[in-house]
């Protein structure tokens, strides 16, 4: 035990030569690591309606055309509503005749030469009448479609003159502004999947642009 300490102290107590050893300097930085998947998926519009008759009736106007990009509330087609167009004209001019009497008997009520009875009967017979043309306008609603949101329309299916029933495809209504994707992916990547997290789309549709989303 003791040479071998001995040959262990006089190692330490000689001199020793320095080599430079070469070695590389790179600045150090940060940047954000991440896993990527790669899935194939199936796109779909935000929003996608049929636009079908919803009344019994001849088509009198078709105000689109194919692909046309249209706001909510536009209108896209009417049905035929000339009738009920003239029941309107009649009820409409039927209330201010039930109003106008109504202030005629109001005045004659007043200096006791009317009955309260009647004035009471025309006001019945002023709301009576506004039902009526509620009733009316709910009809012509019926017989006119409008977009029920922002988007672009299809091929039109039927043209003036055509007669449809309830149901009967008019044409289609999509909504582009954003794109829905469903894809699969393997099930060892489930647990890295949660709302928030991004990803990038790409067609071969449109080459070379990328569409940028979130799950």
């Amino acid at each position: 035990v003791g040479a071998l300490l001995w040959l262990a102290l006089q190692g330490t107590g000689g001199k020793r030569e320095h080599v430079a050893t070469p070695v590389a300097v790179v600045k150090a930085y940060r940047q954000q690591l991440h896993d990527s998947v790669e899935a194939l998926g199936t796109a779909y519009a935000n929003e996608s309606i049929d636009i079908t008759a919803t009344a019994s009736d001849i088509i009198s106007s078709i105000n689109f055309a194919d692909g046309q990009t249209v706001k909510k509330g536009d209108v896209i087609v009417r049905l035929e509503q000339r009738e009920e167009q003239a029941q309107l004209k009649a009820a409409q001019a039927q209330l201010e005749e039930h109003k106008r009497e109504a202030e005629r008997i109001g005045s004659l009520l007043k200096n006791k030469a009317a009955s309260q009875r009647d004035y009471d009967e025309r006001q019945t017979l002023i709301k009576i009448t506004k039902q009526e043309i509620e009733a009316i306008e709910a009809r012509i609603e019926d017989r006119t479609l409008r977009a029920p949101f922002d988007g672009v329309l299809g091929i039109r299916r039927l043209s003036e003159g055509a007669l449809v029933q309830p149901g009967d495809l008019i044409t289609g209504l999509d909504d582009v502004h954003r794109i829905k994707i469903d894809f699969t992916v393997p099930a060892l990547h489930l647990s890295t999947l949660k709302p928030g997290v991004a990803i990038e789309a790409r067609s071969d549709a449109v080459e070379g642009k990328i569409f940028t989303g979130e799950i």
